[in-house]
């Protein structure tokens, strides 16, 4: 008698049975020695990809359809007891996997023997054993440490031979050992979380390993969890970094030597220059014959440019090292760009290029450090002056686009050659490539321009139609709401200039007497020191309101002369400015530290120096 799907099947009907056949997580099927399926449960169902009334019609071929072979196999071998065999089965989606397949012949007291099948799908433990046989082949093959470790208890369950090596333990000593004995005690803390984070989503880190003897080195670990037979492993990789820690250290210490380096090299490169420009401003005031005159022009023309040239260099550098802060504020760029082309307007001229502004009528905002913004407009001016022909035409122009302001030069010169506009903000690309551009300059202007705009979360853009159709260079800045009130009408009256003591402590007599000459000019009375404790002795019997101070003096630094100077109650009042050629951000906040009301760098602006004498 055949049963009905819905009877119980002949000699299987009690209850256990039925439970565990309908919730087995392995798939169970009941069938004649013919090989006529009865009973199929939901789990070989799911598995065989067909359901309980399409096995029954295909029969047991529907389980082994692509090995029909065991087919009779497996009937034989289970009269004698059980049958066992791994075959291959194809769902009728196309796919294939394999099988492992249990047969046993169960009694029936009603007739002919039933046969029980045991179905459990094999893909898992494949995919395991490939994991575990590519991971011993990796492991066999590594030149680095590679340790095998149980997630439950951090077990080191196996090691490469390059493990054995880098710790100094033997493989069986290693194994029996755990992952935190390796670790250096001081790093010990985090190692559950370390664990935690890898058999999740994989983990890179770095932290430190100890070898037997007891030495630490740094390492370099790369861990990510696996499933290997019947454990959650940890498969890490383990690096030993030493090598470029010490590397790394090296290249610290270059990048340390090369900072002190370029302060020097700033000092010394600003102090010729601050006499040079000092006794130009004293010409300017001295009536010269026209080919005088032009002279002057010159030497100050090209001093300013050296002067840039130090500048851009100090500055690219403390930029790259993210060593500037901006002083930021709500800036008016139309207003600026006007100051900016009056500043340039004298190089234009004297070059024969129109110099043209195209700005609105209204004000254009943008949160910014006014200082930086002049600098990367300034270079992008002295850009367009060298590389446009006479009798051609820049143009400095602001416009509002949506939620940006864009600022731009645009020149009718030389133009950029194709190819080079994706390097063009690089250091050095105009001296290393020596293309037709590079006519004067380090290169070093336009990679300064693009961190400086982008300190400002802003961006820089080039465009040329190619050579000889001139170039355009965009600053784009993220536009600021305008002020509740505009600062331009709170503007007061400049302070009348009144005569002031003033003694300058300066070792370099050339900078010492031009800069005395030109405050002598201006009615203020001066006394000069060429040295730090002959400055105190002055400053004590001279009592000025003002002293200009370098930092770098033969005997007494510049602060330690403040600090002296601020310990006299009789010289309480007095203004200290440090003029110095040491002008990174780390001098000026040590000026200030040492009692110093202000730091100039060197050579400083007569303007300048002449508004702290107000």
């Amino acid at each position: 008698m055949r049963p009905t799907p819905n009877s119980p099947t002949p000699g299987f009907d009690d209850t256990g049975f039925r439970a565990l056949f309908e919730h087995s997580p392995d798939g169970m099927i009941v069938s004649r020695t013919d090989g006529t399926i009865l009973r199929a449960n939901p789990a070989a169902c799911r598995m065989l990809g067909r359901t309980e009334e399409e096995l029954r019609a295909s029969g047991r071929a529907g389980v082994v359809q692509d090995d029909h072979r065991y087919q009779s196999y497996l009937v034989e071998r289970a009269r004698s007891g059980t049958a066992h065999a791994e075959v291959l089965h194809g769902r009728p989606d196309g796919t294939v996997f394999p099988l492992d397949v249990t047969s046993a012949l169960l009694p029936n007291g009603d007739g002919e023997p039933f046969a029980i099948v045991v179905l459990r799908d094999l893909t898992s433990r494949r995919a395991e054993e490939e994991t575990l046989r590519r991971y011993e082949l990796l492991a066999a093959h590594s030149r680095d440490a590679m340790l095998f470790v149980r997630r439950e208890d951090g077990r080191i369950l196996e090691a490469n031979a390059a493990a054995t090596a880098q710790y100094g333990w033997t493989r069986a000593e290693l194994l029996a050992l755990t992952i935190m004995d390796l670790r250096a005690p001081a790093t010990r803390a985090d190692a559950a979380s370390r664990m935690a984070e890898a058999d999740a989503a994989g983990v890179l880190f770095e932290t430190e390993h100890q070898r037997k003897d007891g030495t630490t080195f740094p390492v370099e670990v790369s861990s990510q969890g696996a499933n290997i037979g019947k454990d959650r492993v940890l498969v890490s990789v383990v690096r030993d970094i030493s090598v470029r820690r010490r590397a790394e250290e090296a290249l610290r210490e270059s990048d340390r030597r090369k900072s002190e380096f370029l302060a020097l090299l700033s000092h010394e490169l600003r102090n010729p220059l601050a006499p040079i420009l000092n006794g130009v401003a004293l010409l300017a005031r001295s009536r010269l014959s026209p080919e005088a005159e032009r002279s002057r022009v010159v030497v100050e023309r090209q001093a300013r440019h050296l002067a840039r040239l130090v500048d851009d260099l100090l500055d690219l550098t403390r930029v790259t090292c993210g060593k500037i802060e901006l002083e930021r504020e709500l800036l008016d760029v139309c207003d600026l760009l006007r100051r900016a082309a009056e500043d340039h307007r004298g190089t234009f001229a004297q070059r024969g290029i129109a110099l043209d502004l195209e700005l609105p009528a209204a004000p254009l905002w943008i949160d910014a450090d006014p200082t930086r913004v002049a600098q990367a407009v300034g270079n992008l001016l002295q850009n367009a002056s060298r590389f446009t022909h006479p009798g051609g035409t820049t143009t400095l122009s602001a416009r509002r686009a949506g939620d940006t302001v864009e600022l731009a030069v645009r020149d009718d010169g030389l133009g950029i050659e194709p190819g080079l506009i994706e390097r063009l903000f690089e250091p050095f690309v105009q001296a290393e490539r020596g293309l037709a551009r590079s006519a004067g300059g380090l290169g070093l202007g336009l990679a300064l321009v693009k961190r400086l705009v982008e300190l400002h979360g802003g961006s820089v853009r080039a465009h040329s139609d190619g050579h000889g159709r001139g170039a355009a260079f965009e600053l784009v800045f993220p536009a600021a709401p305008p002020p509740a009130r505009d600062a331009t009408s709170r503007a007061g009256t400049p302070s009348a200039v009144r005569a002031r003591r003033v003694l300058l402590i300066e070792d370099n007599v050339d900078a010492a007497e031009s800069l005395a000459e030109l405050l002598r000019l201006d009615g203020h009375e001066v006394e000069i020191a060429p040295d730090g404790r002959s400055g105190l002795d002055r400053a004590r019997a001279f009592a000025p309101e003002v002293v200009l101070c370098d930092l770098g003096l033969p005997d007494l630094s510049g602060y330690e002369v403040a600090r002296a100077l601020r310990a006299e109650p009789a010289l309480a009042g007095t203004r200290l400015v440090a003029v110095s050629g040491y002008a990174q951000r780390e001098d000026r906040a040590r000026a200030l530290e040492a009692g110093f009301d202000a730091h100039v760098a060197k050579p400083a602006p007569f303007e300048e120096l002449a508004a702290l004498l107000m």
